[in-house]
């Protein structure tokens, strides 16, 4: 310790500096293991059916070489076993871990741990934000002014730390729903022509899937996992099903019920999904009317506020200024 006490001030270095660089360390290095890797989706789908290539490109730099480099610092620190080891534990003595899984699934977040570093983001964030406030009233020398109140807002600022990574991840799920709900009528529509066409369920969601990818990558993701799961588990109901779950939409689960409904009883797939397509289509047009009818009540409030005070001097203006006269 007298050591590093003597070192720090010769190379400029406060303690408040080693700490605040270490934290921004751990933040870094638990961003880049969170961040998924960008890669396509013929890569996504040879990877879920256990076909993917070990071999990358040549010269390639990106988040996969951050990934492995600090897999290599784990490795060497002995921290990988005990970091499984505490993340299997909370995850499966956690209350809500079957809830937090599902909204992780809902945005977009599949890693098997993701619980653990949801819990160590919140942890991060709420020491983080309380500690850089204190900070900023230790040097404006708010506790000597006002301990009562600083404390109060140190206090606050931990607790919103604590809360900001949900509100993020409930901002993700909404934006993943919305993408995915803008182009799901469309997916639908294509899915019946691929089907008159002749060709199956699988085949006929691969093939909206890469004609999607661009426009809709969301959907094009959950449409190859569908793909996936309808190759890999043992009832096809449950890859239909783990997709109303992952989107939790009501036109996803009407979908998915008249799917499972019209292969158990051998039915035509497109004949239930044009019925159900034609359904949307009257839901849609009667929000759409909804909508435009209230416009009428809405915009009563701005109309006295800002469009008769103007009606009311354009009237009285004259009849004041010519009695003046």
């Amino acid at each position: 310790m007298d050591l590093v006490a003597t070192t720090l001030p010769s190379l400029g270095l406060s303690a408040t500096s080693l700490a605040i660089a270490v934290i921004v360390f751990a933040i870094l290095a638990l961003i880049a293991l969170l961040l998924p890797e960008k890669r396509s989706l013929d890569r996504r789908m040879r990877d879920l059916t256990g076909g993917g290539d070990k071999k990358g490109l040549s010269g390639q730099f990106d988040m996969s070489t951050i990934k492995l480099g600090l897999g290599w610092f784990y490795n060497h620190l002995r921290i990988e076993a005990a970091q499984k080891i505490a993340a299997d534990w909370a995850a499966v003595h956690s209350a809500d871990s079957e809830k937090q899984h599902k909204l992780f699934m809902q945005a977009g977040l599949r890693h098997p741990r993701m619980p653990i570093y949801f819990a160590i983001g919140q942890a991060i964030g709420g020491v983080g934000l309380g500690a850089g406030v204190a900070f900023l009233l230790q040097a404006n020398s708010a506790f000597d002014a006002n301990l009562a109140l600083s404390v109060s807002v140190v206090l606050f600022a931990g607790l919103l730390g604590l809360y900001l990574p949900s509100t993020v991840l409930k901002r993700m799920i909404r934006r993943r729903k919305e993408a995915f709900d803008l182009f799901w009528d469309d997916a639908i529509g294509l899915l019946i022509i691929c089907l008159d066409a002749g060709l199956s369920i699988e085949v006929a969601m691969r093939r909206i899937a890469h004609e999607l990818a661009v426009p809709c990558p969301v959907l094009a993701e959950e449409f190859i996992i569908t793909v996936a799961d309808l190759s890999l588990l043992k009832e096809r109901r449950l890859a239909y099903l783990n997709l109303s779950e992952r989107m939790d939409l009501p036109s996803v689960k009407s979908v998915t019920i008249a799917l499972i409904q019209t292969e158990k009883q051998g039915a035509s797939i497109a004949s239930s999904l044009r019925t159900i397509a034609q359904t949307n289509r009257q839901a849609r047009i009667s929000r759409a009317e909804e909508r435009a009818a209230s416009l009428g009540p809405k915009m009563t409030v701005p109309m006295i506020v800002f469009f008769l005070p103007v009606v009311f001097v354009i009237i009285i203006a004259p009849v004041v200024l010519t009695a003046n006269l």
